[in-house]
């Protein structure tokens, strides 16, 4: 029964079968083998899962799942998806919280030409989130030591925006670069880094394609004010040429934000744009209103 009703499920064309499917379903099972199809076929197949969980707190609004274990997921090409289908929603969910204290997929495995050549992975996650606060700690490496690796310890929504590390290193014509459309040939790394207290917090982001610098970003927060600055080569990006048609190849930001009395005000420059902003938050708004608020804006190209 609890097989067919999910394999009954279908989002954009894409249907599943399920193989093996036993154990305690309220508490531990596993999975034999989960098949993923669109119009043309298997596309994913998904090898030996058992995972654990507790039912009650979804009665509460909250999933939990104490360990999830994959033994293999293997993509052979790339998905059909069906068109999107319209749908109204009132922006609630009956699940506000969702933690996964351990999981771990031991290969996933792409065939050539999803992401650039054959690879495989090992991905080991754990996640806590709810609302607009949560932490995540995420490992991808490459089995065959060949390819591109993750590494994320971060929580956000507390005291600070965000605190922790990140660092992405981007293999030649690997994932990554497919779906930044990095230039052929070149690899991509970024690093972030948040330190710090509510009243003494700095961030620095960097990023480069190519062994080339495209992209820096601080942000500090102290007692009286919280910053913005950064700077950005648009046109060594690929998914971001849209952008640079209209802005430019180079983009640089300043912005200033002051909770004693509610002022922000910020700079962006580009090479075929320059605005200034200004405003002041309404007090006891619930969300950033800000008013008076003024934008001048100058030489953006909005033909493109």
């Amino acid at each position: 029964f609890v097989e067919a009703r999910i394999e009954a499920l279908s989002v954009r064309g894409q249907a599943l079968q399920i193989e093996g499917l036993s154990g305690d379903l309220p508490g531990q099972f596993s999975i034999d083998r989960l098949m993923i199809a669109d119009a043309d076929g298997t596309w994913t197949t998904v090898d030996d899962i058992t995972a654990s969980w507790r039912t009650l707190t979804l009665l509460w609004g909250r999933l939990h799942l104490n360990d999830v274990q994959i033994a293999k997921v293997d993509t052979t090409r790339r998905p059909v998806l069906a068109p999107a289908e319209a749908r109204t929603s009132n922006g609630s969910s009956l699940l506000e919280h969702y933690t996964l204290k351990r999981g771990r997929v031991s290969e996933i495995a792409l065939a050539a030409g999803i992401a650039g050549p054959q690879q495989a992975y090992q991905l080991d996650l754990s996640l806590n989130t709810q609302a607009v606060a949560g932490d995540v700690q995420l490992a991808l490496a490459p089995l065959n030591g060949n390819g591109d690796q993750v590494d994320v310890d971060l929580e956000w929504g507390s005291d600070v925006p965000v605190r922790g590390q990140a660092q992405i290193t981007g293999a030649v014509n690997g994932l990554i670069a497919q779906i930044l459309q990095i230039p052929h040939g070149e690899g991509f790394r970024a690093q972030i880094d948040a330190v710090g207290t509510a009243t003494a917090w700095d961030l620095t982001a960097k990023s480069d394609i190519g062994g080339q610098s495209w992209l820096t970003l601080t942000s500090q927060i102290d007692s009286a004010k919280l910053s913005v600055d950064g700077e950005a080569s648009l046109d060594k990006l690929g998914a971001a040429r849209a952008l640079a048609g209209r802005l430019g190849t180079q983009a640089k930001w300043s912005f200033e934000y002051t909770p004693g009395d509610g002022a922000l005000s910020g700079t962006l420059d580009a090479s075929s744009l320059s605005a200034r902003v200004s405003g002041v938050r309404v007090a006891d708004a619930a969300d950033m209103v800000l008013a008076p608020f003024s934008v001048d804006i100058r030489g953006l190209n909005a033909s493109r």
